[in-house]
């Protein structure tokens, strides 16, 4: 039986076979005469060209390679552009402290599953409240909520006058336990809070991110002092807008360099790793690769708020009676419910914390892992001082930068972070704990400060090899 093709059929089949003939027959080749600059070579690859190293190629990998990435970092809400401007510093000597904010977004995941946006603003963090700090003293004649006391408590209150409230024994001694905040209580003075003005806020009083999964609930405020609540059904608070957004032209630059570094990696396999060993420059661009990756997975789940959202909770009523007329905090989105417990709430270690340690910490060895893959930590013809620079600087840029995020200078040190000249004040009323806490903050600054000659020696080392191996192109 004769089979029969139809007329296209036949035509497909014949180019098809035309396209894989002409793809396995070697093209023909030419020779061509190119002429390069002195001091040009091709580190003994035939396709490959590498003439001398101008001064613009090296500004050229930096600011593809290092600065661009460090760009890339999410920004916190409510943060000011100076402080945006300190953490880019900060991610470009430490990239590990850029990877930690976006593995946060990660974990966060605010937009996934979806959620109204007063949910989706408590998981972004964008949500903060009035906290007591360790200098907080209780008034004459005021009662006392939310406080862990002992058994005494109760006749001292009959000396110093004040009143011991009983509907409810919960500890709330410092923002460390019930306020914790996602890492600690951090001190967020200098970020921007909706419709609320901070200059009320003296040293016993301080703002703190609200923990995620914070019971709360929205709620119309006449006066500090009233008791009236006028709770709004659940489903209204699908329709309350707070401002977020998505970072589409950062999301698209950390793309560009997802796939412009990925090239350079790429290009480091061959005669760069014979050369350098595990010292190779191209190497230097792992951990601002994985920041731009962590970021951009992070602003994809993770929505950017322009500002912090003040929650009413009663330490803010409390600082509101305090300070009067003056003390109003008139920008509250919402407010934390009362309830009465028997046993103290400890909020100190919750699911953002320990989720965003444990993530941290295994992407801690991961730049080790993809070097020690491709060079096996060979050495081979690099020198001393590049192996020590290279090295020292992955480390600090490491360990450091991990360890910038879960930094948490307590409240008593804020006024040192906003001027040198209002520390004074607390040093003389607080002597020994001032003093204390001022020589941690400037150890802490001093270790920083320190840690990034690591950084900028490597910057030195990679110029001078990028330098000594020449602008190379493949053909």
């Amino acid at each position: 039986m004769a089979i029969t093709f139809p007329l296209w059929r036949s035509s497909f089949a014949f180019l098809s076979f035309a396209c894989i003939y002409a793809s396995v027959v070697r093209s023909a080749t030419i020779n061509i005469t190119v002429t390069v600059p002195a001091g040009s070579s091709n580190h003994g690859l035939s396709s490959y060209v590498c003439v001398p190293t101008k001064w613009y190629d090296v500004i050229v990998f930096f600011g593809a390679n290092f600065f661009a990435h460090a760009a890339t970092i999410r920004t916190l809400p409510g943060e000011r552009p100076k402080e945006v401007a300190f953490t880019v510093i900060l991610a470009l000597l430490f990239p590990f402290s850029g990877i930690s904010r976006g593995v946060e977004a990660i974990v966060r995941h605010a937009s996934w599953p979806p959620c109204s946006g007063l949910r989706c603003a408590a998981r972004a963090g964008a949500l903060c409240i009035v906290t007591r700090t360790w200098l907080w003293g209780p008034v004459r004649n005021t009662v006392l909520k939310g406080l862990i006391f002992p058994n005494t408590l109760e006749e001292q209150s009959n000396v110093y006058g004040y009143t011991v409230g009983k509907d409810r024994q919960q500890g709330l001694i410092s923002t460390e336990y019930r306020y914790s905040g996602e890492i600690g209580a951090k001190p967020i003075a200098r970020r921007v809070i909706h419709g609320v003005n901070q200059q009320c806020l003296d040293d016993s009083y301080d703002v703190a991110i609200l923990p995620s999964n914070t019971q709360i609930e929205l709620r119309r405020r006449d006066t500090p002092r009233s008791n009236h609540t006028d709770n709004i059904h659940c489903e209204h608070e699908r329709t309350l807008a707070i401002t977020s957004m998505y970072n589409v032209p950062q999301m698209l630059v950390a793309i560009v360099q997802l796939a412009y570094s990925s090239v350079t990696l790429y290009r480091t396999k061959g005669d760069q790793l014979d050369r350098f060993g595990y010292a190779a420059f191209g190497l230097t661009v792992l951990p601002y690769l994985i920041m731009s990756a962590m970021n951009l997975v992070g602003n994809l789940l993770t929505p950017t708020y322009p500002y912090l959202y003040m929650v009413c909770s009663e330490e803010m009523e409390e600082l509101e009676v305090r300070a009067g007329s003056q003390g109003r905090l008139t920008g509250t989105v919402a407010h934390i419910p009362f309830q009465t417990t028997e046993e103290p709430e400890r909020w100190a270690l919750n699911t953002i914390a320990y989720w965003l340690s444990i993530s941290v910490a295994l992407l801690l060895p991961l730049p080790y892992v993809v070097i020690g893959a491709l060079t096996r930590f060979h050495p081979n013809n690099s020198s001393h001082v590049q192996r020590i620079f290279t090295m020292y600087w992955l480390a600090v840029g490491i360990i450091v930068g991990a360890a910038i995020p879960f930094w948490k200078p307590n409240t008593s040190i804020k006024p040192f972070m906003f001027g040198l000249i209002r520390i004074l004040p607390l040093l003389t009323k607080y002597p020994l704990p001032g003093l204390i806490e001022f020589f941690i903050l400037m150890g802490w600054y001093t270790l920083v400060f320190l840690s990034s000659s690591a950084a900028l020696g490597g910057f030195v080392v990679v110029a001078q090899m990028i330098k000594e191996y020449g602008s190379c192109t493949r053909f």
